[in-house]
């Protein structure tokens, strides 16, 4: 992470929502006065928690401010794998934990939103953060330490501070404490009132922490929160078309099993064959023993995988509108990672009684596995997040049927190039001015360019021509002065207006 921050180009959103965290800042500086941060707009329905902090620490940090943005997303995810393998730790000992951890790290879908995506990877690390901490809760049980249920509520208070949904992980540790009492655990019901009452403490501490970052429902505490929660689950702000199984579906009309088939056809390998060996498992054991959570599972067991499952079937059953790809659904990663984590742990166990043949056939195949997953992410650095797993075909076979990149980072990249192949042409190319025409998202690319390259909106008098593969915008049928590919696939290219029509390869 600290050697490869800054090779992250910067996103569609990533100007917008840095700016809102200055208007956060701006809002406290000025003492509520100046109410951009509470303006009229989708941006004020998020927590700005995460973007008043990342406003303050790009002041602080001798960077671009976005690389120090990305930095500072970098590490909120590190502490979303370090949550994973602690969550795993608990609940099946330190080698699932230490497993649940790497799966998580090699899962692209999370690594490639690492450096540059503000909203749902920190999202997704402080619910990790909150699960872990209420698992710990949990497992406390019948002793209630003060300590934990601090834990919980300022991981709770975070995660709410970005999304409403960050409450999940609190309904079901309510759920969990509901279930004990319903069956009557061993000592529970003795400190029923000093369990309900930490988690009415936990539920208020961190809806405290969430109001300190989001403006707009610190003025109304307890109407906003609700009501941004209940827009966001059917947000049809957006209808923008995604490219999914080879046709443009609307936001607003995805087919019912858009996140189910993302997730079989982006997670690793490995992680789908423990999940998939993992839930055999599950029914085989529950079938035989007539019980629905057999030995050794508990309840910590469930709520991670409520965490994982739960989301996934509200979004189905409330037909949700979802933007590219699974950002919005990033959150559920890693307890995925913590269950396949739990697997691979009992995996190892049944392995140590197994033949020695079969033993190293399976070792020997789980390393091929991983190898070829970490060599796909060093391939596609730093656009990890367009990666697809063999079941799809890979990247060649994603292409054209499936999102690769949607929101701009590769304009980095061509625009880098650009300017390189300036300077090849001599000190005058360098230093004149051009007038480059940017399909959106415009700032990804002039974000790295001097100011002698002139922004224009009418392509015919463009100089250069910036263009995401796939997106809205078509490039003219010119060869490209600099194309950005991973794997055999372009991704964005810069078309050279300057030279004669020619066909583009």
């Amino acid at each position: 992470m600290l050697l490869t921050f800054r090779d992250y180009g910067l996103t569609w959103d990533e100007p917008a929502f840095a700016a809102y965290g200055n208007d956060i800042a701006r809002f406290y500086a000025t003492g509520g006065a100046d109410r951009a941060a509470v303006a009229p707009g989708y941006l004020r329905l998020y927590g700005g928690l995460f973007e008043a902090l990342a406003a303050v620490w790009v002041r602080l940090l001798p960077f671009d401010a976005y690389d120090a943005r990305h930095l500072l997303i970098a590490l909120a995810g590190l502490g979303g794998i370090a949550a994973c393998w602690r969550a795993a730790r608990l609940l099946g000992g330190p080698l699932a934990g230490l497993l649940a951890g790497a799966l998580l790290a090699i899962t692209p879908g999370y690594w490639g939103h690492l450096f540059n995506n503000s909203k749902d990877l920190p999202f997704a690390a402080a619910c990790m953060w909150a699960l872990s901490a209420w698992l710990s809760w949990v497992a406390g049980w019948p002793k209630v330490r003060q300590w934990r249920v601090a834990e919980a509520a300022v991981a709770t208070g975070i995660a709410l501070g970005i999304r409403m949904a960050g409450g999940l992980t609190w309904a079901l540790a309510v759920a969990a404490f509901g279930f004990a009492l319903w069956r009557g655990a061993p000592g529970v019901r003795r400190v029923a009132g000093r369990l309900g009452i930490a988690l009415v403490a936990a539920l208020a501490g961190g809806w405290m922490i969430m109001l300190a970052g989001w403006p707009w429902a610190l003025l109304h505490p307890c109407t906003v929160p609700v009501s941004s929660l209940a827009r966001f689950s059917r947000f049809a702000d957006w209808d923008g078309p995604i490219l999914f199984g080879g046709r443009a579906v609307r936001a607003v009309a995805l087919p019912w099993d858009y996140v189910p088939r993302l997730l079989f056809l982006t997670l690793p390998e490995p992680v789908i064959i423990l999940l998939g060996g993992g839930l055999v498992w599950w029914i085989v054991a529950a079938w035989r023993r007539r019980r629905i959570m057999p030995a050794p599972l508990s309840p910590g067991h469930v709520m991670v995988a409520a965490v994982a499952v739960v989301p996934v079937v509200l979004v189905i059953a409330g037909r949700s509108v979802l933007f590219n790809g699974l950002r919005h659904m990033l959150f559920i990663l890693p307890p995925l990672a913590c269950l396949a984590g739990l697997a691979a742990a009992a995996g190892v166990t049944w392995l140590r009684r197994a033949r020695p043949v079969i033993r190293a056939t399976v070792l020997v195949s789980a390393a091929v596995l991983v190898a070829l997953d970490v060599a796909t992410l060093a391939a596609l650095h730093p656009y990890e997040h367009v990666a697809y797993n063999q079941f799809a075909g890979g990247l060649a076979g994603a292409q054209g049927r499936y999102e690769l990149d949607y929101w701009g980072s590769p304009y980095r990249e061509a625009a880098l190039g650009l300017l390189a192949r300036m300077e090849a042409e001599g000190p005058e190319s360098a230093s004149r001015p051009w007038r480059v025409f940017v399909c959106e998202p415009a700032e990804s690319a002039l974000h790295y360019l001097p100011a002698t390259f002139l922004r224009v909106t009418d392509p015919a008098r463009a100089d250069f021509f910036f263009v995401i593969a796939g997106g809205s915008c078509r490039p003219p049928r010119i060869a490209p002065a600099f194309a950005v590919a991973r794997m055999g696939v372009p991704l964005a290219w810069v078309v050279d207006l300057r030279t004669p029509r020619g066909v583009l390869h």
